[in-house]
């Protein structure tokens, strides 16, 4: 026994101290598993973004625990249950308007950035339809061309060639839907 005060007496019952450790780790787990609920109800999340999340909100429970197991288990527990889908949060994000403008280079750079997996980008993009995506480009590369249409065809077509690449789209349909654009235009 201490006879300072701010000293910690020494537990005697060791057996007990690991037991009420263990039932707060498994507190925590549920209070994590809680928060990965709650956030996945508020929108979809690749496996990657949740386990970024859960490691922060992990850090605030208790910095002394290891997490990366308990995230681990709450993760594949998630998936197994159907809670995270990377294929479904893939298609909500690509049904929002700031992507639906993108080409499909862009579209696949965002979902990587966001930490989908290859297999999941590749499965989503498979079902983009290539003749709406052309009709798209064909609508934004019309749009921007009213908006450039006083300046010389030279810097039109530069910038408006610019504006399209910047969104993703392939160069190839790019030239070709500029020059029908421009063409469609003069006329």
């Amino acid at each position: 026994m201490s006879y300072l005060p701010w000293v910690a007496p020494i537990p005697q019952d060791l057996e007990a101290v690991e037991e009420a450790s263990v039932e707060s780790i498994a507190e925590y787990e549920q209070q994590l598993y809680d928060i990965a609920l709650r956030a996945l109800g508020r929108k979809d999340y690749s496996r990657k973004e949740l386990e970024r999340y859960l490691v922060q909100r992990s850090r605030a429970l208790d910095e002394a625990v290891d997490w990366d197991p308990i995230i681990a288990e709450i993760l594949g527990r998630l998936e197994t249950q159907g809670w995270l889908d990377e294929a479904r949060a893939i298609e909500a994000l690509l049904m929002r308007s700031q992507y639906r403008q993108l080409g499909a280079a862009a579209k696949r750079q965002k979902l990587q950035q966001l930490g989908y997996t290859e297999a999941a980008i590749e499965h989503a993009l498979a079902e983009t339809d290539p003749e709406e995506e052309y009709l798209r480009l064909h609508e934004l590369a019309t749009k921007r061309s009213v908006q450039l249409a006083g300046l010389d065809d030279e810097t039109r077509e530069r910038r408006l060639v610019s504006y399209l690449m910047r969104r993703g789209y392939a160069s190839s349909q790019v030239f070709a839907v500029v020059r029908d654009v421009l063409r469609s235009s003069h006329s």
